[in-house]
């Protein structure tokens, strides 16, 4: 008998902690669980604090709106200067051609009266020019035409 009681007892206890081990394994099973949504969820409050950040560390639209708003004045003024110094060069390019365009008329009318002079003075008297002006008359002629060539660069 009491090998039946000791295999009761047995039984029993075995029944018992089988009982308690697939208690465990539930238990186990249900906290693994547990701890993998806390996990996701310390996962996605880890995400939201960081955008809280971002957004905390940029300034608010009304600032961004005034600085946008800012640049474009500064934009729209840089424009203005550019054409108001754009047409202060155009008129200035024309002013230098008209001031060359006079110069060759004038180089042209020394060049007139320098050669009507040396044809008086040869009548006068059949000898080599003396006067200064005929001397210089030739580099008159190719300073003009330097002048010339410096415009026609520039203008390109």
């Amino acid at each position: 008998m009491r090998a039946v009681s000791e295999a009761t007892f047995l039984r029993d206890r075995d029944s018992a902690t089988t009982a308690a081990r697939e208690a465990a394994v539930g238990e186990i099973e249900r906290l693994k669980g547990e701890l993998k949504a806390a996990q996701v969820e310390r996962g996605q409050k880890a995400e939201r604090e960081a955008l809280a950040r971002v957004i905390a560390a940029m300034p608010d639209r009304s600032a961004l709106m005034g600085r946008a708003e800012a640049a474009k004045a500064a934009i729209a003024s840089a424009r203005a200067k550019l054409e108001a110094a754009e047409s202060v060069v155009s008129r200035r390019r024309a002013q230098f051609s008209s001031l060359l365009a006079s110069l060759r008329d004038l180089t042209e009318v020394l060049d007139e009266e320098a050669a009507e002079e040396a044809a008086l003075e040869g009548v006068h008297s059949s000898g080599p020019a003396t006067d200064e002006r005929d001397a210089d008359d030739g580099g008159a002629a190719s300073k003009t035409a330097e002048m010339e060539e410096d415009r026609e660069e520039g203008e390109a």
